[in-house]
């Protein structure tokens, strides 16, 4: 027994060893706000009102090396100078920031998921010691014209403002508020993910004679071949998809990793689907919320448009609604499916009337309808596909979707009557009346 309280006191010795030691608090005369450990410092906080602002590589004598993730969220500076005993620069660091020039200083090695997201970050300083940044780092970070990289940076270098990988094959980061034209240089083989569906300004895109990978025709991106529209400039009003176009979106080579050629276009209201065109990437137009013109080849033989709503050439599946779609609408009766995120986004729609022929509803079909309240099933049960009514939120006890039936269809039990994301109050009518 004895030996056995012994060995449990030992045990909680070792625990209690490895725990942190007590951090103590403080603020420079500046507003920097901080937390001394035994060996290092945390920055937490900055609570002062300089425009700019350097941070220094000690306090207390004790080497500064951790930003606090929420350090410098919804700061204002002019400047803020990061030094190199910070060697990473962590998830959320300046997240929602309003800091015009960033500079890291050397020593700062790598840069986290979403570090610089949703900032208000215009320009930052890149060192020679930065061996390695995630793709999204910048993500959303609308402010930010121009990412400035050492010269002596073995990894990573700049041209224009837009980040690339030292041998320039790779294009890392656009910065989001980079306005006219994107050029492509003949080297680059690939272009990373969430880096042009937020270029706001950006007006066009041109590949550079050479280039192995991708082309360009008046501004948009394609593939090298022109069978894939890759990423349309987010200004555009108005696209006709050229003859030969196979894709939109959708990249099989991983060369463009990105699947949402015209996400993010909200100044769309026209397009017209050439007669090659024979696969759409699932979020291609999410986000194009003046989209209402959705045009057709007559010679495409998978695809149709009706009512300026995009359909499976035999009309059998309804692919998808834009957006600007609002008040009430009655699904065509030669339609028996509904595909996945067909009305993604559909804010406007009110409600939706669905003939008896529908046999499935694909998954989220009906995704982020908000002002959804009725929808009427005129025949048999569907197949419901998962979240096929799902909403981004909900507003309390009363926004509950109404899903009519018919009543007497011993189709529809309650294995089928489910809130599929939503909150559905099911009930019976008369769909003759």
């Amino acid at each position: 027994m004895k030996k056995r309280i012994l060995a449990l006191l030992m045990a909680m010795v070792m625990v209690i060893s490895l725990l942190p030691l007590t951090a103590q608090a403080g603020e420079l005369d500046n507003g920097l706000v901080y937390q001394v450990y035994e060996d290092h410092v945390t920055i937490t906080s900055y609570k002062g009102d300089e425009g700019k602002l350097v941070i220094p590589e000690k306090i207390e004598g004790k080497p500064v090396t951790i930003i606090h993730p929420s350090a410098f969220q919804f700061v204002s500076l002019t400047s803020l100078t990061v030094p190199g005993t910070v060697s990473i620069i962590y998830n959320s660091n300046f997240t929602g920031s309003h800091i015009e020039n960033l500079i890291l200083s050397e020593g700062v090695a790598s840069i986290s998921q979403g570090a610089f997201s949703y900032s208000n970050i215009s320009s930052i300083y890149l060192p020679s010691s930065i061996i390695n940044i995630y793709s999204d780092a910048f993500y959303k970070s609308s402010s930010l014209t121009e990412i400035l990289v050492s010269a002596d940076n073995p990894y990573f270098t700049s041209c224009d403002g837009v980040l690339y990988n030292k041998s320039m094959t790779t294009i890392s980061a656009v910065p989001c508020a980079k306005s006219g034209t994107l050029t492509i240089p003949a080297t680059v083989t690939r272009i990373a993910n969430n880096n042009l569906e937020y270029c706001t300004v950006l007006s066009d895109y041109y590949v550079e004679e050479g280039n192995m990978q991708f082309a360009s025709l008046d501004g948009i991106l394609y593939s090298n071949d022109m069978t894939h529209l890759l990423r349309c400039p987010i200004p555009r009003e108005a696209v006709i998809i050229p003859n030969g176009v196979t894709t939109i979106g959708n990249d099989p080579s991983g060369y463009y990793n990105n699947a949402t050629a015209f996400d993010n276009c909200v100044n769309l209201t026209s397009i017209t689907f050439g007669p090659d065109v024979s696969s759409i990437g699932q979020y291609s137009f999410e986000g194009c919320s003046s989209l209402s013109n959705i045009n057709v080849s007559s010679d495409n033989t998978f695809f149709t448009s009706s009512d300026n709503i995009l359909y499976t050439k035999d009309m059998s599946t309804l692919v998808f609604c834009p957006m600007s779609r609002e008040g009430h609408f009655r699904i065509p009766a030669e339609v028996t499916a509904i595909g996945e995120y067909a009305f993604d986004n559909c804010l406007l729609l009110n409600s939706v009337t669905f003939p008896g022929n529908i046999n499935s509803i694909g998954a989220c079909a009906f995704y982020h309808c908000n002002d959804l309240e009725t929808v009427y099933f005129e025949g048999n049960a569907p197949k419901f596909g998962k979240d096929a009514f799902a909403k981004q939120y909900y507003n309390g006890d009363n926004d509950v979707l109404t899903a009519y039936y018919p009543s007497g269809d011993p189709t529809w039990t309650d294995d089928v009557m489910q809130n599929y994301g939503n909150q559905i109050t099911w009930a019976p009518y008369n769909p003759n009346n």
